[in-house]
């Protein structure tokens, strides 16, 4: 048999056995958390299939009698047609791993085919030193890309357009989870007002995370505006605070003012009474059983020399002691004052 025909056989032969078995995809990509779903296919026939992850029997299948067993944390689905065996296995919740995960469909005394399961992490994005800015000023401005795996690529836009690798600089460390943080420092120069975006993204990233700002430039005439604008609101605000001081205390003059006349109308109010009653309606008045109608009547010259203490003395008084010892007005001293009215009143009723 010729040499060439050898080798034809040969290869025919390899890829009938290649047939009789396959598991697809052979590599998949994820993010934490992703549902995962591969296939395992043949067109012999079988009795067991055995799924493992990193190596772990996770799941058996019988031919005869369905899936065996009933983690919820992985499933199964029958596509099976009569020319072809095909049965898929489910991975609901991929887990953080920080190498590639094997998954493996063994078909027992067949063939036993592997895939390369490898799950990423996302994490955020944010850029640090946004600030008015004068004109034509080199501003700073770092993105902090916090939490991914594996380490993620980080990429300026400025305006629009992608910033030149020699432009920012990247640092990254990774903590004991396994997570990597990252920093990135850029350099804009203000001419005018700027729009900046800072991107970070894995592979298993359909869109880049992102997070802009806009460098808003500020003239010096315009400084000196806020300067001035400031300035004025502050004059207001002390103006405004003058006013209402000065308010409370006209309206405290006035109360004062009130009092003042609402105690001279009772003095004279007190005073008016004792006159047209002679000194009867008073709550110190005792008539000691006498009926000299004469001598209960006090005259009137001598209830002018003796005439009685009013409460604006008093308060006088208290203001005054206030005023020289912070004291109040002792109550037995302010009892015996407004007492000797009564007794002087009787005494004058004795002698007439």
């Amino acid at each position: 048999m010729p040499t060439s025909l050898r080798l034809t056989v040969l290869l025919c032969a390899i890829q009938a056995l290649a047939s009789e078995m396959e598991l697809i995809p052979s590599n998949v990509t994820v993010l934490r958390g992703d549902e995962v779903r591969f296939n395992c296919s043949t067109r012999r026939s079988w009795d067991v299939m055995v799924w493992l992850l990193s190596s772990r029997t996770v799941m058996t299948i019988s031919a005869l009698y369905g899936r065996l067993g009933d983690d919820v944390r992985y499933g199964a689905v029958n596509h099976s047609t009569s020319e072809k065996s095909v049965w898929e296995f489910v991975l609901w919740n991929a887990s953080l791993s920080r190498t590639v995960q094997e998954v493996a469909c063994d078909l027992q005394n067949i063939d036993r085919k592997t895939a390369a399961l490898f799950v990423q992490e996302t994490g955020s994005v944010r850029i640090v030193g946004d600030r008015p800015v004068q004109k034509g000023e080199l501003v700073l401005l770092h993105c902090a890309a916090e939490g991914w795996f594996p380490e993620p690529a980080v990429v300026w836009i400025v305006n629009g357009k992608e910033a030149g690798g020699d432009e920012y600089n990247v640092t990254s460390i990774q903590d004991s989870a396994g997570l990597f943080h990252s920093n990135s420092t850029l350099g804009v120069r203000a001419e005018r007002t700027t729009t900046v975006e800072c991107q970070a993204s894995v592979t298993a990233l359909s869109a880049p995370q992102r997070h802009n700002i806009t460098l808003a430039v500020v003239s010096e005439d315009n400084t000196v505006l806020i300067a001035v604008t400031t300035s004025v609101c502050v004059l207001v605000l002390l103006l405004l605070a003058v006013g209402i001081v000065v308010w409370f205390r006209t309206i405290a003059a006035k109360m004062d003012e009130q009092d003042e006349r609402s105690l001279d109308q009772q003095d004279r109010e007190r005073n008016s009474a004792v006159s047209d009653t002679g000194g009867r309606v008073n709550p110190g008045y005792l008539s000691e059983g006498r009926t000299d109608t004469g001598c209960n009547d006090l005259s009137g010259s001598d209830y002018r020399q003796t005439n009685p203490i009013s409460a604006r003395k008093v308060r006088g008084e208290r203001e005054r002691q206030t005023e020289s010892n912070f004291q109040p007005l002792n109550n037995s001293d302010a009892f015996a004052t407004v007492s000797l009215t009564p007794l002087i009143l009787m005494r004058a009723g004795d002698d007439g």
